[in-house]
């Protein structure tokens, strides 16, 4: 059985500047990284997009440390 009351320690915005973007796939968590498939949509056109998502509490990019839910990357 899951938690008997779940709380949402953080949530990902992909950011994306113009159209809809659905998750469609289950996420799959390794090494502290969130990985999550999509399709994203603008206007008549759909691509599909890879997210890499950062979980690690306390991952430093730079000399910064990076927030959870926080976009690593993505690639179509």
């Amino acid at each position: 059985p899951g938690p008997a009351k779940p709380v949402v320690l953080w949530t990902f915005d992909p950011a994306e500047k113009k159209g809809r973007v659905y998750f469609h796939s289950s996420p799959t968590v390794v090494d502290g990284q969130v990985y999550v498939g999509a399709m994203h949509e603008i206007s008549a056109t759909v691509r599909g997009y890879l997210y890499c998502i950062n979980a690690s509490d306390g991952r430093l990019t730079g000399d910064k440390p990076m927030p959870l839910g926080e976009r690593l990357w993505r690639f179509t």
